[in-house]
């Protein structure tokens, strides 16, 4: 997959159009000022838009989806549902699922599900014939995870980025990462409230 920082340079060069004449287009069709030196800045992922509608008038001007721009979908024109419109706590868990897998790759997806059932197996290695068992923790652990990066794009895209990157680590580091994800958890949750 082509670095997400660097895709909105790739849709530029595509159309071979430079910064300054791309700045130019954005205040003629959106009635946005950016400079091209912002966009510079912007393309190289050392800055992010204070404006958050930037990245939508982008990618509708290069005519792909927004969340192709980011780097949250492999294909130009797919975009994800806003989280707000799903109504079943399934959908979002699926939704996080896709980003995922779009982010890290279907072999990425199995790996941590396997490593995440490991990490419960050896935790409560004690449990014998009891309920819940360490595959009832495993799912309810994936399932969050999955729900957290789903919510995470309602209080900021890239922090859906950051928590894939975490939860690609080694399994060990698991104890950790859930007392992130409760930590993120709390924050969105705070955020839907305001």
């Amino acid at each position: 997959m082509a670095n997400r920082m660097n895709r909105l340079k790739e849709l530029r060069k595509r159309d071979g159009i430079s910064l300054k004449k791309l700045s130019g287009e954005l205040k003629k069709q959106y009635k946005i000022i950016v400079s091209s030196s912002q966009l510079m800045y912007y393309e190289k992922g050392e800055r992010q838009p204070r404006n958050k509608e930037l990245w939508g008038k982008l990618a509708d001007f290069f005519k792909v989806s927004e969340s192709y721009l980011l780097g949250y979908s492999s294909e130009p024109n797919v975009n994800f549902s806003p989280v707000k419109e799903l109504k079943d706590d399934n959908d979002k868990v699926q939704k996080g699922k896709k980003i995922f897998q779009d982010y890290k790759g279907e072999e990425a997806v199995k790996k941590f599900e396997n490593d995440v059932l490991l990490w419960y197996t050896e935790k409560y290695s004690d449990i014998d014939d009891e309920n819940p068992t360490p595959s009832f923790f495993a799912d309810n652990f994936k399932n969050q995870v999955y729900f957290t990066l789903a919510e995470s794009q309602t209080f900021n895209n890239y922090i859906s980025l950051l928590l894939t990157d975490f939860f690609s680590l080694p399994y060990n580091d698991w104890d950790r990462i859930a007392l992130m994800i409760a930590g993120y958890s709390e924050k969105l949750n705070k955020t839907d409230e305001d």
